[in-house]
């Protein structure tokens, strides 16, 4: 537990299978809303190529991109 002063909560949405279907339209649609996205995909280029696009949708290309 923290003070409440000294807590900060940080928000995340997960998306699994993000690079298509439903996955991919719910990660572009967050990213358009600015919300902060974790992106589980099998396939690293096609991980690489949906934070690309996102970063259009959002203005932003600010990602990380983390392999575990």
């Amino acid at each position: 537990m923290c003070m409440k002063s000294a807590c900060r909560i940080i928000l995340f949405s997960v998306v699994t299978g993000c690079t298509r279907g439903i996955g991919a339209a719910f990660s572009e649609e967050l990213a358009a809303q600015g919300l902060n996205i974790v992106l589980i995909s099998r396939s690293l280029d096609s991980l690489q190529k949906q934070m690309f696009l996102l970063g259009t949708y959002s203005g932003l290309n600010s990602g990380k991109l983390v392999l575990a």
